[in-house]
């Protein structure tokens, strides 16, 4: 059986490190077997996976250097989330049933949500039999202010995943989900783009800590581009489950 308990995850890295250098520093307190920085047009994002050779070491970095300050960051280190669900052989499609029992609703900001008819419970989540194919849109980004960084994705989505959560706050015009280049599995982080600042801020007011397969999403606008209507903008609480 694979131990899944030998990779972290940090964050507050320097932008500037390169895989090589992450890996040198990580390097001097255990044996690094693979590092992955997380990257957005061949930048980092100043997060990465690191994955040690045993559970051991990986606990003694996390213990050793989680409040070394780098560039008058503080790093933060934690275990890496998924990686059971990584490892995953892919299942069969489930088969739809031949007569839905949920019933579609929309709450009073805009947001779908779905009644089970036969439990009487509600939920966020589109139900997988009446999910519907969705076209994946092809442009590069939006405008300033309209790209979102999307951040502890399920490992199990895909594009269409994006657009299907995503589109309830506006056009979306990019949906880019971040793989592995050899393995091609999801690294679990993504960027979503709209055509408007209003659409790309109320979906960060509504999906930013969203609960969905066991993960809870972190949404928030691409670095760089301030967006100061977000403050405008008041906390939002969900009513209708």
């Amino acid at each position: 059986m694979v131990d899944q308990s030998l990779k972290i995850f940090a964050t507050k890295l320097p932008r500037e490190w390169t895989d090589e250098q992450v890996r040198e520093y990580f390097s001097a307190q255990a044996a690094v077997l693979e590092v992955s920085v997380f990257k957005d047009g061949g930048k980092s994002l100043g997060c990465a996976y690191i994955k040690f050779q045993s559970k051991t070491e990986a606990e003694e970095v996390i213990k050793n250097l989680s409040k070394e300050v780098i560039s008058n960051k503080k790093i933060k280190l934690r275990w890496a989330d998924g990686e059971a669900e990584r490892l995953k052989i892919d299942r069969a499609p489930l088969p739809k049933p031949a007569r839905s029992k949920y019933i579609q609703y929309t709450s009073s900001d805009g947001r779908p949500y779905y009644y089970n008819t036969e439990t009487g419970l509600t939920q966020w989540e589109e139900p997988i039999e009446m999910a519907q194919p969705i076209k994946t849109p092809s442009a590069p980004q939006g405008p300033p202010g309209c790209n979102l960084f999307l951040f502890h994705l399920p490992i199990e989505w895909n594009e269409q995943d994006l657009i299907k959560y995503f589109s309830p706050f506006g056009n979306v015009i990019s949906a880019r989900i971040m793989h592995e280049k050899e393995s091609g599995r999801s690294k679990g982080f993504g960027f979503i783009s709209y055509d408007s600042k209003i659409s790309a801020v109320n979906a960060v007011k509504m999906m930013n800590g969203y609960q969905v397969l066991g993960k809870r999403l972190k949404v928030e606008i691409k670095k760089g581009e301030y967006l100061p209507e977000y403050v405008l903008y008041p906390s939002y609480q969900p009513n209708p489950l």
